[in-house]
């Protein structure tokens, strides 16, 4: 502290005279034991001096003595070490340094509650099981209906397993006991009552330990949810700030009053006399006037304090403000102890402060007015001799105490793992190198691509040039490797084509945008707290077009990528797939597959009506809009735009539509769909077969008959071809005579664009002058408002792949394993039994579904809705200057805007709607 005496060096604070034998009296009442008697408040203020009222700055001199008291209550660490060590549990409070909450009565409690808890020190742990819960229930969102008492019961239970770590690994423990005994086969039978029943426990106890709360909200009956809800946000109660603040106190008397008392039974641990007896200090550094913080806290404590059950807990405040009605001024008692020599007022004061914390008196609220007469230096010198508060002595056994029930549990688990379990790994901890079953990764003799699974450490799925693919398998290795060893964890597979035949190995294969997107949200989501189940992601290359997926393809060499994934399901913990990002025979395959064996999928990209249809595996899900839905929007923007008639010419022009008669999946169900909406609009559609394989026809004839049939019509082109070979028609297309219309460029308008042309949109004017880009997108563009998804991803996305902007598929593979760790929280947080199933994970979207505001924009996925309805449809343009510019936006945008309209102002257009 900057103290020094009248007269002393400049800049230092003068104390007050005879200060310092009111601190050895606080120091004596902070450092002994509380012996289960009421601990009176004292508060400290100033008398006026012999002129009058007190000067300028002085009404704040007794809050620095309050700040600088605490300041006896640590000590600095050691040489090498920085930060300070406690030496008495305590905690400090100041209205401006407690800042402007929206619940000051709330933070305040939370404060002094996270404050006594890192002071601790080495007096052991403290634990809050009265007010932990107490907090949850006021910060909980259980939104209305009647699921609202079994919501706030995950909740409560989540939070009280995230500070229990042997909870993560009980389970486990449980499931390689059943793995590995003789008779592994009773795992499944008690596999989930067995997973129930720590909850159920839990919540038994906490009932017990909360009923006087519902004497505190008079609701008598035993229903400890029913009664919480009343005090939830939105709950009748919540706003009543009295009786919040009333409750919070109990709850922190009740949980102080335990921790000295300590556990139950006293004789088990040596506890004949409590291990840790002194109280806990509180300093209240303004105590200010009516309706202030740390007033309204001193007023309900005090009135508690008067019927409650003492607690150990210690106050010294600052008065800052008016005095309270309840408080009393200490006077010294003259009478007993007369004047004499050496006996000065300050001493008298002190004597008199002492009775009162030696308990001899009814304990309340008490006023020390101190000297307003400047210290002579006497003060100043005891401090700086008696810097610190002396702690109270640890008994020995006291100290050991908190180790030996960890050592009797550790002896019982030892002597029940030697009689059952055989060497080896808990099934759900996080995998080391070595107790990782090495991924297969097959090269194919046909397409020279290499297949299979992968974690990114132990083989590769990149070929000698495919440096991009790589170099995400080295990102995957690293992160899966940084997963926290013995930590419970669950694997997600990322199935799509990785890689292109050695023929079209130029083109940009299109699961690698997804991988992007789902390698950053890995990163994120085993970043994020630590109640969340982080998430190892696995890498599966089903090969070019989904040949080797699925036992679909004759020409599949024997290889089936979706029965690898299956049959390391169980070592590997898979708890979903995501991916596919094809709508093929061979894709709708391998999730019939996984279905079958009870994985679920959530696929990105995927649009095909087919997929998604009364047929689809009912374990199938996706993040994307459907062909249905996209068509309808491309049909009403081709009937409308003024944007596409500048190319045209008024009203519906002819519709060229490219596509591929053998891709009934996607192209011509894209194809059908478009021209029977466009048709009932009144527009006409000229059909153009552009096969993906097998062509026989030269790509260059393909592009002179749709430019002649864009020139004699004065139409434009829908492609509805697969993005992987656009690049060679519009090659085609810009070396062909034909192309060359007299006045403007040819416009296309296309489902599944070249990923190339958006990430580097400057290519359309360079490379092809001729034409004009019109494409449909479900992401947003990042209009650099952090507070929403799409922008911050963007951020993220650009900080890890050093990319200018996201490709366009990027959003969609984050936001599918986002969704899909959602469930798996929610599941693990539920369930609690450490083994989260891929059933588990298919049972809670089907029965509870989730709704997830991702990058994308709002998801709903449940059993009624397998792709998510009214999902965002964009359509944008890029100039001829490589500008991208937006055209129309429909459905639930990302900053969770319902768009029902598009169009110019005055002139709207009516968005299509799903059924």
């Amino acid at each position: 502290m900057g103290i020094d005496h009248a007269g002393g060096r400049e800049g230092a604070r003068v104390l007050p005279k005879g200060v310092h034998y009111i601190f050895q009296v606080v120091d004596a009442a902070a450092a002994e034991r509380a012996d289960g008697r009421r601990i009176p408040v004292v508060l400290i203020t100033r008398e006026h001096g012999p002129g009058g009222p007190e000067t300028a700055g002085a009404e704040t001199a007794q809050s620095w003595l309050v700040s600088a008291y605490r300041d006896r209550l640590c000590r600095k660490r050691g040489p090498g070490r920085e930060g300070l060590d406690s030496l008495v549990p305590h905690a400090y409070v100041d209205d401006a340094a407690l800042g402007a909450p929206e619940e000051p009565h709330i933070a305040l409690v939370e404060s002094v509650r996270d404050q006594l808890r890192r002071s601790m020190g080495g007096s052991g742990v403290l634990r809050f099981p009265c007010l932990d819960p107490c907090l949850t229930i006021l910060r909980a969102e259980v939104g209305v209906g009647s699921g609202k008492s079994t919501l706030l019961r995950d909740k409560l239970y989540a939070d009280y397993k995230a500070g229990h770590s042997w909870l993560d690994w009980l389970p486990e423990l449980a499931t390689a006991v059943g793995k590995q005994a003789p008779s592994g086969g009773w795992l499944d039978v008690v596999r989930i009552p067995a997973s129930r029943l720590v909850r159920r426990v839990y919540m038994k106890r906490l009932r017990r330990r909360h009923r006087w709360l519902e004497g505190v909200l008079q609701a008598p009956g035993g229903d400890f949810l029913g009664t919480a809800l009343e005090i939830v946000k939105d709950g009748p109660q919540r706003g009543n700030e009295p009786l919040v603040q009333r409750i919070l106190l109990m709850a922190l008397m009740r949980d102080l009053a335990k921790a000295v008392r300590g556990p139950w039974p006293g004789w088990l641990w040596g506890r004949r006399r409590p291990g840790r007896p002194w109280p806990f200090v509180l300093l209240l550094g303004t105590v200010g006037d009516l309706g202030t913080p740390s007033r309204a806290f001193l007023d309900r404590y005090t009135d508690l304090a008067r019927t409650e059950d003492p607690a150990p807990l210690m106050i010294l405040g600052a008065l800052t403000g008016e005095v309270p009605p309840y408080a009393v001024p200490v006077v010294p008692d003259v009478a007993a102890t007369p004047p004499g020599p050496g006996r000065t007022a300050a001493m008298h004061l002190a004597d008199r402060l002492s009775v009162l914390y030696a308990g001899a008196e009814t304990a309340g609220v008490h006023v020390v007015p101190l000297s307003a007469e400047p210290d002579e230096g006497m003060d100043a010198d005891w401090l700086r001799a008696n810097p610190k508060v002396v702690p109270p002595r640890v008994r020995r056994r006291a100290r050991m105490r908190p180790y030996l029930p960890v050592a009797v549990a550790a002896v019982l688990l030892l002597a029940a793992s030697t009689l059952v379990l055989l060497p080896g790994p808990a099934p759900s901890a996080a995998p080391s190198a070595a107790s990782v079953k090495p991924p297969s990764c097959r090269k194919t003799k046909t397409t020279d691509e290499i297949v299979g699974v992968t974690d990114g450490l132990r083989c590769t799925l990149a070929g000698p040039r495919d440096t991009v693919l790589r170099e995400l398998e080295r990102i995957a290795g690293e992160q899966n490797k940084a997963l926290t060893p013995g930590r419970a964890y669950r694997s997600v597979v990322f199935l799509a084509p990785l890689t292109n035949a050695r023929e079209n190995d130029n083109a940009v294969p299109s699961g690698i945008p997804g991988l992007r997107g789902a390698l950053l949200a890995q990163r994120r989501i085993n970043k994020a707290q630590a109640r969340r189940m982080p998430v190892r992601l696995l890498i599966a290359n089903a090969g070019e077009q989904f040949t080797y997926g699925s036992d679909w393809s004759k020409d599949r060499e024997g290889i089936d990528v979706a029965q690898m994934i299956i049959d390391a399901a169980a070592e590997e913990h898979v708890a979903g797939v995501v991916g596919i990002t094809q709508s093929r025979d061979e894709s709708l395959q391998a999730a019939r597959e996984l279905d079958r064996a009870q994985i679920p999928v959530i696929a990105t990209g995927t649009v095909g009506s087919r997929m998604v249809d009364f047929d689809a595996p009912p374990r199938y899900f996706q993040v994307s809009p459907t062909n249905d839905r996209i068509a309808r929007v491309l049909a009403d923007f081709a009937v409308n735009s003024e944007d596409l008639r500048k190319h045209t010419g008024p009203g519906p022009a002819t519709a060229v539509v490219v596509h591929d008669p053998a891709d009934e999946f996607f192209s011509e169900d894209l194809a059908d769909k478009f021209g029977a909406r466009y048709t009932e609009a009144g527009g006409d559609v000229r059909k153009i077969a552009y096969l993906e394989k097998g062509n026989d026809r030269n790509t260059t004839d393909v592009a002179e008959e749709i430019c002649h049939t864009v020139r004699a019509t004065n139409g434009f082109v829908l492609y509805a071809g697969r993005s992987g070979v656009m690049p060679n028609l519009f090659r085609a297309m810009q070396g062909s005579p034909l192309c060359e219309k007299r006045k403007g460029t040819i416009a296309v308008l296309a489902e599944s664009v070249d990923p190339d042309l958006i990430t580097a949109p400057e290519r359309m004017g360079r490379e092809y002058p001729y034409l004009t880009m019109f494409y449909s997108s479900s992401n947003p563009i990042d209009d650099g408002d952090r507070k929403h998804a799409y922008t911050r991803f963007s951020l993220d996305f650009r900080d890890m792949f050093h990319r200018d902007d996201p490709d366009i598929e990027a959003a969609g593979g984050f936001d599918a394993l986002n969704v899909l760790s959602e469930v798996i929280n929610a599941v693990y947080t539920a369930h609690s039994d450490g083994d989260v199933r891929p059933s588990d994970v298919y049972t809670h979207l089907r029965n509870t579904g989730i709704t997830h505001l991702g990058a994308t924009g709002r998801l709903r996925l449940d059993g009624r809705h397998n792709y998510p309805p009214d999902k965002a449809v964009y359509i944008r343009e890029i100039d001829p200057r490589g500008r991208i510019l937006p055209r129309l936006a429909c459905g639930i945008l990302h900053n969770t805007d319902v768009a029902t309209t598009w169009g110019p102002k005055g002139r709207p257009h009516p968005c299509p709607r799903d059924p």
